[in-house]
């Protein structure tokens, strides 16, 4: 399991944060919870996995961290990739999703 803090904003290249609804930051916990309440029409998800998306977007909602086990650090980070077009904004959503291994 990893605890991710999904308060953090999200930076764009310059550093600074994307603007989210509002011209406030744009935080993780935004992205996130907007794919998993989003289904792609063109994809058959079953009602099953849509309870379970919508479970972990309540989840995540609802707390300032939460503990993520790989499956589900894997789905959000495929969540993303297909649900949002700025390539800057999936790269550091992933990179917080799961942070590179420091040597």
């Amino acid at each position: 399991m990893t605890k991710i803090d999904v308060t953090q904003p999200i930076l764009a290249l310059g550093g600074k944060p994307f603007v989210g609804e509002g011209g406030r930051p744009q935080l993780l916990r935004d992205v996130l919870v907007n794919v998993l309440a989003q289904s792609d029409p063109q994809k058959k998800v079953s009602a099953k996995d849509k309870i379970r998306q919508g479970k972990l977007a309540e989840k995540i909602f609802g707390n300032d961290e939460v503990e993520l086990d790989a499956e589900q650090v894997a789905q959000l980070k495929h969540l993303v990739g297909d649900g949002y077009p700025n390539t800057i904004l999936v790269m550091r959503v992933c990179e917080m999703l799961d942070p590179p291994v420091s040597e």
